[in-house]
């Protein structure tokens, strides 16, 4: 047995690990199998380089990688303890083979049962290197899910960025299928650009496992996974479907139907019970009636029915659920006559999915009326739902409501509902339909005549529960509500897809209440799509009825527009909210929305501070006419912003604190942390630098329990500044890198903006110009997006600093003209930036007068200072 803690006895382990030759290991990395047999007997080290590959292929962690090569090129050639060479005393090097990995998946609840073979075949499959795409094919109820399942969680420590499973059973639009993706590992939009695009430049260089499954309601979408695989070579992606997706570079894996005996030849009832089928049968019979067993009397009908369904799992499952009722003699004749029917009527399926058709409608006629109506209207959920939920849609019907509950366990009992985990944020218990069951219930429902008016009591439901969730969204339970909305977000979807069609006026109303779940959660680019939709619907209506509604939904949409960049967008939907509110008399509209064109015209405290102040103002004396206390506490914190902004520290504290006093008043954790924040970024401006810190980390020990990504980027990004205040930039650049990481996991691009600003500040005050010189350039692409006047005008002078550090020839008298255009742009009343800006300025002004002597300084800052924007950008992008 090859010694682990020799490099060439790890090397061997890790290889046979992931089942892969020498020959296909050398080949995929680019060197000789031969040196790879000499590396891992010991009679070679690798050189730095192949230890990088090696290195790359084993997913060792950056953090690591310096350790690992030493390990690697003058580790021990015996077994002798090399724990230390790890550089932090690990004592599980060399080399940590089990990390904790990142993973979602669905903790299986029952074995699987007769896949040991198909099992190890795919994870061989996927273990190979030139497999990248692999697809479970196979019919409704064969088993692909928990195959997939399997494989993949046998795979957890092979990926070292983790194994995702990602649901597309309620997804039928393939637009959504990446931004599905991006959601399950957690991303959001980054302002303007599409959650598709975060989504590719996350997964560069990851090394992931993607399941995709119940794939074949999205098959538009097989491009899509071709350019999340083109995206990154070490991503793998196991997909189930019922078809292939026909794209390069895949390999499919049909799904057999479970082992069958020989009916005619019945083997002994020890070997019988060993057949796949059988005991697939047996095990689930008996989680419904212990007591029951294979025996002599019964193990030829035992046989007969699992033949019968086609050894097709779910089929068997479907029998197997009703032997607490049933005989397994008594299943064979009716499964036989049945099936018989069901066949000779549906020539164009394929046999398999005639069988699996034929075993739901078995286990549906079965079913009492009482339960079959309840069982027909589960077709309409998406996504899984609550008992709740279905009492909703059942008021008004014959049953409703006091059996709705037990007629549920009942369908559950029979294996036509199952419970889905986790439960329910706001407690109770999820419960889903398998997507075969799930089809069959809507053709139950459409036979019945039943499908409009089981989708108008869905939609009214879902609708009424956005808008019971609306006040919710922006108190202290708001971290509940918004986990409710997210795991209603599909059924949400349907709802407002089909109020849009039949209903526009419910669809603008719930469009309204809802927008602000899809600002905190990311979901910008679908929440301005669905408002756009509800108020194009909506646009025939009577403005004297559904006018309120309408300012509602466009504020929303403004508002949405505004978190990405869109400025035009924002500011022609937000006006048009502010003319359409007033002609209603609707003055909280009206106020919300002034506040939110004094947000826009501030841009992040770089903008028409004047402008932005007065529409606070307005704003605030509307609230005050409400009594609406949390919002007057809102407009303080603005205004204090405002003045924070413009230098009146004295101000900015007093309405600081005036807001604290008031939100923690209403115990709104929230904006409690944000005021904070904003008390500290005071105090790191008035240089009290202890006090600062302090305040930022009690706001961001607030935001991190609420799991607030926003404020907690925006908190992150400015203790970076406040570090480097303070000068010690190693802290400041982690945590400017935490502030931009989280910035564009949550599309906040002021935060962006701000933590490369400070980047290039710290990457010039350290004499890396030329690093300095890119965040800046990245910086002020942002602030031309965002239209931040002053931060374009940061952004040249450090450009213009960076040009003068670099030494090179003319980068003086350029970095002088870039510093004059900068000067241009700051307003003729007087500089309302932060200290700390005005004095890198000077800074870099003073570095210029230096290189160039005052005469010819002069001229080329006065030369600066008459460039039209335009040619200053291009100025600035010379390198």
């Amino acid at each position: 047995m090859s010694d682990s803690r020799t490099f060439g006895g790890w090397l061997h382990q890790q290889r046979h690990a992931r089942g892969v030759t020498q020959d296909e290991l050398a080949e995929h990395l680019g060197f000789s199998a031969a040196l790879l047999r000499k590396l891992e007997a010991g009679e070679r080290r690798p050189s730095g380089q192949i230890a990088e590959l090696l290195a790359d292929y084993f997913c060792v962690p950056a953090d690591e990688r310096a350790a690992f090569v030493a390990f690697a090129r003058t580790g021990p050639a015996t077994g002798a303890d090399v724990g230390t060479i790890s550089g932090a005393g690990s004592p599980r090097a060399p080399w940590r083979s089990a990390y904790l990995h990142q993973t979602n998946l669905p903790a299986l609840l029952a074995p699987l049962i007769g896949r040991e073979r198909e099992g190890a075949a795919a994870t061989n499959q996927l273990r190979h290197p030139k497999t990248r795409l692999l697809t479970l094919t196979g019919p409704p109820g064969i088993g692909k899910t928990r195959l997939g399942l399997h494989v993949a969680v046998g795979l957890v420590g092979h990926f070292a960025d983790g194994v995702f499973f990602v649901d597309l059973a309620p997804v039928s639009d393939p637009d959504l299928v990446l931004p599905t993706v991006a959601r399950t590992l957690g991303l959001q939009e980054a302002g303007d650009q599409p959650i598709a695009r975060v989504l590719l430049g996350y997964v560069r260089g990851q090394r992931m496992l993607l399941l995709l499954d119940n794939f074949e309601q999205v098959l538009d979408a097989a491009l899509a996974v071709v350019r999340l695989l083109e995206a990154s070579p070490w991503l793998k992606v196991l997909v189930t479907s019922r078809e292939a997706l026909h794209v390069r570079g895949e390999r499919r894996f049909p799904v057999p139907p479970l082992g069958l005996p020989d009916l005619q030849q019945l083997p002994a009832l020890a070997e019988l019970a060993g057949y796949p089928a059988v005991a697939l049968f047996v095990e689930r019979a008996q989680a419904v009636d212990p007591e029951f067993a294979l025996t002599e009397e019964n193990a030829a009908d035992v046989a007969a029915v699992c033949i019968g369904l086609g050894g097709v799992p779910l089929a068997i499952e479907l029998a197997a659920a009703r032997a607490r009722h049933l005989t397994p003699q008594a299943m064979r004749h009716a499964l036989s006559s049945h099936l018989k029917l069901l066949t000779g009527g549906a020539r164009d399926l394929p046999v398999r999915q005639q069988t699996i058709s034929g075993a739901i409608a078995w286990s549906y006629n079965l079913l009492e009326e009482t339960e079959q109506r309840l069982f027909r209207s589960l077709g309409v959920f998406v996504g899984g739902f609550t008992a709740d939920a279905l009492a909703g849609i059942s008021a008004g019907s014959p049953d409703a409501p006091a059996s709705t509950l037990d007629t549920l366990l009942s369908l559950s009992d029979k294996y036509l509902v199952q419970e889905d985990r986790p439960p329910a944020p706001l407690g109770g218990v999820r419960f889903a339909l398998l997507e075969a069951i799930r089809e069959y219930a809507l053709e139950q429902l459409a036979t019945h005549g039943e499908t409009a008016e089981i989708r108008r009591r869905h939609t009214a439901y879902y609708l009424a529960l956005a808008e019971q969730a609306e006040p919710q969204l922006w108190g202290p339970q708001q971290a509940r509500w918004l986990d409710r909305l997210e795991s209603e977000h599909d059924n949400l979807r349907a709802a407002l897809g089909w109020a849009t069609a039949h209903d526009p006026a419910a669809a603008q109303r719930s469009a309204a209440a809802i927008w602000g779940f899809w600002m905190v959660r990311g979901y910008w680019s679908e929440g301005r799509e669905q408002l756009a939709a509800a108020l194009t619907a909506a646009a025939s209506l009577d403005p004297a009825t559904t006018g309120r509604d309408r300012a509602r939904a466009l504020y929303g949409a403004g508002f949405l527009a505004q978190e990405q960049g869109d400025l035009p967008a924002a500011l022609d939907l937000l006006e048009q909210s502010l003319t359409l509110a007033r002609e209603c008399d609707d003055q909280l509209t009206v106020a919300r929305t002034l506040r939110s064109l004094g947000d826009a015209v501030s841009g992040y405290g770089h903008g028409d501070l004047a402008a932005a102040r007065a529409l606070y103002e307005q704003s605030l004396t509307q609230f005050r006419k409400l009594g609406d206390q949390r919002n007057i506490a809102m407009g303080f914190v603005a205004l204090g912003n405002i003045a924070l902004a413009g230098g009146d520290y004295t101000a900015a504290r007093t309405l600081l604190e005036d807001s604290l006093t008031q939100f923690q008043k209403l115990d709104d954790a929230r904006l409690v942390g944000h005021v904070l924040g904003n008390l500290g970024w005071l105090a790191g401006h008035q240089g009290d630098y202890p006090t600062a810190r302090t305040l930022l980390e009690q706001g961001l020990a607030l935001h991190r329990e609420l799991g607030d990504k926003g404020f907690i980027a925006y908190t992150i990004q400015r203790q970076g500044y406040v570090a480097k205040w303070q000068g010690d930039y190693q802290a400041a650049r982690v945590l400017a890198e935490q502030g931009l990481a989280l910035s564009q996991d949550v599309g906040d691009r002021g935060v962006a903006f701000n933590s490369l600003l400070n980047l290039g500040s710290l990457a010039d005050a350290e004499g890396d110009h030329t690093t300095a010189a890119g965040y800046f350039q990245r910086a002020l692409r942002l602030a031309q997006d965002l239209r931040i006047t002053s931060g374009m005008a940061e952004c040249l002078a450090g450009l213009g600093g960076a040009a003068v550090g670099q030494g090179q020839p003319g980068g003086a008298q350029r970095g002088a003209r870039l510093l004059g255009a900068a000067a241009a742009l700051l307003p003729s009343h007087g500089d309302t930036r932060p200290p700390w800006a005005r004095r890198e300025h000077e800074h870099w002004l003073a570095a210029a007068r230096a290189a160039l002597g005052d005469a010819a300084f002069a001229a080329a800052f006065t030369a600066g200072q008459a460039l039209p924007f335009a040619e200053a950008v291009a100025l600035a992008a010379d390198d």
